[in-house]
């Protein structure tokens, strides 16, 4: 501890801010565009991204990340809203890697004094988070904080070869958090696939040998949305009312928290209703699900997996009825038809789907074991109690 030094962030960095890109540069493939939306609680979600032509990245090539980039989050919400909160801190994944830094985020770049991951550690310290929320500015819907905040920040910097052998440490916690990941990804693309082989491309088990009428097979039908399930808007839960319990609250793209009550019994089937569209989820938990959100409340004796990858299926943000904020039209949604197979291969489906489901909630159990652990090492390593 005695070569440990007292020092600002402004001596160990300098910064690079986003860039305001145009919502009319938006193409579906392309150079990712890295919104603050976008970010997890470490990294990045790569399910809404958003995209600019080669041209453009070209242009605005200054703001290209790598990985291991260390991200911080200069507007957004109050300490009561984790999942937007002001300050929040992430690293690159490689599944972005060359994506273009968006506005209200900061990139820290790194001198000779502090090891990149090192200093992504730091950041994601209690210290530096009750730093950042006391230092923000803003009204009660939206905080922010500025680079003289970032730079302002004080704290003990170990010698080089001690911040590397800290990193080291916690980064094993991560790579094992990141290889689980991985293979969640893989389960649930195959669970995917399996639905879009069965119920797209009509080859689900023995299918040589049922006869088909009108381009169906004989025992499907063509139903309207609303016969097969019915959605049902969430439930107000405003930020002050909100205490900290065991029930998932559920917004539009993500779970924003964890409630002391909840409002549907699983399995909760989600999609968004105003401000984010088209992401569906599936929580196997009592949950409080927002009214920004809609729930399936009745699924009409049809397999709650089945009717979570055929909304997926359906790209619901193709249904927005809003001219400003995005908002899903449900009459519009009811009115389509669905084809609807019979409830025994919904059930083979269901049997199937349910043991890669498994494994996925394995493997989100280990993670959160993992991360548990890593986050009881890293303020003891951070402040030098415990010896590495």
């Amino acid at each position: 501890m005695s070569e440990w030094k007292e020092v600002k962030l402004k001596n160990c960095i300098s910064t690079l801010k986003g860039y305001a890109f145009k919502s009319a540069w938006y193409v579906k493939k392309g150079t990712p565009i890295i919104r603050v939306s976008d970010f997890s609680i470490d990294s990045v979600n790569t399910e809404n991204l958003i995209y600019v032509n080669s041209d453009i990245a070209k242009t605005y090539s200054k703001y290209a990340l790598i990985k291991n980039d260390v991200i911080i989050q200069t507007v957004g919400s109050w300490a009561s809203n984790p999942a937007s909160v002001v300050g929040k801190v992430i690293k690159i994944p490689n599944s972005v890697e060359n994506g273009l830094l968006n506005q209200n985020a900061v990139k820290l770049i790194p001198n000779t004094l502090i090891d990149k991951k090192y200093l992504f550690y730091l950041l994601k310290g209690e210290l530096f988070k009750g730093y950042v929320i006391g230092c923000a500015q803003g009204a009660a819907s939206q905080a922010s904080i500025t680079l003289e905040t970032i730079y302002n920040y004080h704290f003990l910097l170990p010698p080089l070869p001690t911040q590397k052998r800290i990193s080291n440490i916690l980064s094993n916690y991560d790579n094992l958090i990141e290889n689980n990941q991985k293979r969640i990804e893989i389960l649930e693309k195959m669970a995917q696939n399996l639905y879009k082989e069965w119920f797209v491309r009509f080859r689900f088990p023995n299918w040589e040998s049922v006869e088909f009428v009108d381009g169906l097979p004989i025992g499907w039908e063509k139903i309207k949305f609303k016969n097969f399930t019915q959605l049902k808007r969430g439930y107000d839960l405003p930020n002050r009312n909100i205490i900290e319990g065991n029930f998932p609250i559920i917004a539009s793209t993500n779970i924003k928290g964890y409630h002391n009550q909840y409002k549907v019994e699983p399995p909760c089937i989600t999609t968004g209703r105003s401000g984010s569209l088209g992401t569906v989820q599936f929580i196997n938990q009592k949950s409080w699900v927002l009214n920004t959100s809609l729930y399936v409340k009745d699924f009409k004796g049809n397999s709650p997996r089945f009717i979570y990858y055929t909304l997926k299926e359906l790209h619901l943000e193709r249904f927005n009825a809003g001219a400003g904020v995005p908002t899903l039209n449900r009459n519009h949604l009811d009115a389509i038809k669905i084809i609807k197979p019979t409830q025994e291969l919904q059930k083979k489906f269901e049997d199937i789907i349910n043991s890669f489901f498994n494994q996925i909630e394995n493997l989100q159990q280990k993670n959160n074991l993992l991360k548990q652990e890593r986050n009881r090492l890293l303020p003891r390593l951070l402040s030098g109690k415990l010896e590495v």
